[in-house]
């Protein structure tokens, strides 16, 4: 994989101008910034994130019901609850 680097200047409002040849493929004008080590790393967002995830999930839904589902939350829940207070969360 070829690196290509680009030098841009950040204006004094912080607003940065993303290359076009980056640009290009992306469907999107929304961009999630998050900094890390070594920089700032700059992700394109769907322009509708919901309708970009419906499904992604499924594979891990399968064979399961929305009563189960439900009871596995509650569980979770409960747990959750007992970890953070002990005895008092059933009183």
């Amino acid at each position: 994989m070829i690196v290509v680097m680009k030098v841009v200047t950040l204006t004094s409002g912080g607003q940065v101008s993303i290359p076009a040849e980056y640009r290009r493929g992306w469907t999107t004008r929304r961009v999630m910034v998050r900094e890390t080590s070594d920089g700032l790393l700059l992700t394109p967002m769907p322009d509708d994130p919901l309708a970009a995830a419906a499904g992604s999930l499924k594979h891990r839904l399968e064979g399961i019901t929305s009563d189960e589902l439900r009871q596995q939350v509650r569980d979770e829940e409960t747990a959750s609850d007992d970890r953070k207070w002990g005895y008092l969360a059933r009183r």
